[in-house]
């Protein structure tokens, strides 16, 4: 018998999501499973699986994503371009 590989159930592709400006470190999704969030150090996609649609959040500037509970999640982010 040979090495057995799992059974992998692909909803959404890469080739959808407009040019992402650096390498994801997060990938988020809710309850809702109808949108995921991608997360670079720069932006915010976030991704309608249904629809491919993708609305992009810039200047975010998050290097981290904790989540305490189901209730909150945090995010370091640096001060962008713009702000005060």
């Amino acid at each position: 018998m040979g090495e057995e590989k799992p059974e992998v159930n692909h909803i959404w592709s890469m080739e959808h999501v407009p040019d992402i400006a650096d390498a994801i470190h997060s990938g988020i999704r809710f309850k809702d499973d109808r949108y995921m969030f991608l997360v670079d150090n720069t932006n915010f996609y976030k991704i309608d699986i249904k629809t491919n649609e993708t609305k992009t959040y810039n200047d975010q500037n998050c290097i981290g994503i904790y989540f305490s509970d189901l209730n909150y999640m945090y995010t370091l982010c640096h001060k962008g371009t713009g702000m005060g």
